[in-house]
């Protein structure tokens, strides 16, 4: 049975939690939630670990060129 969810995209009895409070499976493929998704963890990221965030960002700003 498929379930509507609250962005009105159907989501199968396979939709399941992330293990990131506020994140669905069914997410990964909502742009809107994705982005916020990433944007979380690169806010994360950056508080853990600021050495990788900067290569990351390098990285990105770089797309992966260099």
């Amino acid at each position: 049975m498929a379930v509507v969810s609250a962005n009105a995209h159907p989501t199968s009895a396979h939709d399941f939690d992330l293990g990131i409070v506020g994140f669905r499976y069914s997410d990964l493929f909502d742009a809107v939630k994705l982005k916020e998704l990433a944007e979380k963890f690169y806010d994360e990221l950056s508080e853990k670990d600021a050495l990788l965030h900067a290569s990351l960002t390098k990285y990105i700003t770089a797309h992966g060129r260099g």
